[in-house]
């Protein structure tokens, strides 16, 4: 049983599954048990894969192997162009550097990065935010969860796990529900736990 999925714009799909977190990764036919254990994941493409674990240490895949990088954080998301944003334990919002973590004002409690010039997020309170050039430009409505894709197509969940569309100017309910979304390739494949 998988609690969580996560696809890059080139279709790379990895997941977590309940069972001690472990990871797996979509070989085209079945799923590939990779070594390592992570609470979450986040695939930008298959050259841009990050996770964190239970303790809140971030991880990168190597290629081969996850590649143990400085901090700690409660979140990570990583773009298809390898662009990582990230966000602590009380929803301090970070972005990587290439080498170090830079803090950006702003609190969160979900990251979600399509590329550099698609960020979105929401706080405590449920509020939608996307990164707008150096702010975060408020949206309507309240939803838990927003993933947005490389090409700045968003969906979104609600408290009541209902399901959104971004259409340019408003939040358009879709029939269903989900516990959490993930938007991959510009058709807006949408994924869940």
């Amino acid at each position: 049983v998988m609690k969580q999925v996560s696809i890059g714009a080139d279709g790379t799909l990895w997941a977590l599954n309940t069972s001690l977190a472990g990871i797996l990764r979509w070989s085209g036919s079945g799923w590939d048990a990779v070594p390592g254990q992570l609470t979450q994941i986040s695939v930008g493409s298959a050259e841009h894969v990050w996770g964190v674990n239970a303790a809140n240490e971030i991880f990168r895949w190597n290629g081969s192997d996850w590649t143990r990088m400085p901090g700690a954080m409660a979140q990570v998301s990583t773009g298809s162009d390898g662009t990582v944003w990230a966000i602590d334990a009380p929803g301090n919002v970070y972005r990587w550097t290439g080498s170090t973590w830079e803090k950006v004002p702003g609190q969160l409690k979900h990251i979600s990065v399509g590329s550099a010039d698609h960020i979105w997020g929401t706080n405590f309170q449920d509020r939608i935010f996307r990164r707008t050039g150096s702010g975060w430009q408020g949206l309507p409505g309240l939803l838990k969860e927003v993933s947005v894709s490389a090409d700045g197509v968003a969906w979104g969940v609600n408290a009541a796990n209902n399901i959104f569309y971004w259409t340019s100017a408003t939040w358009q309910v879709i029939d269903g529900l989900l516990v959490n979304i993930s938007v991959g390739p510009s058709v807006g494949e949408r994924h869940l736990q």
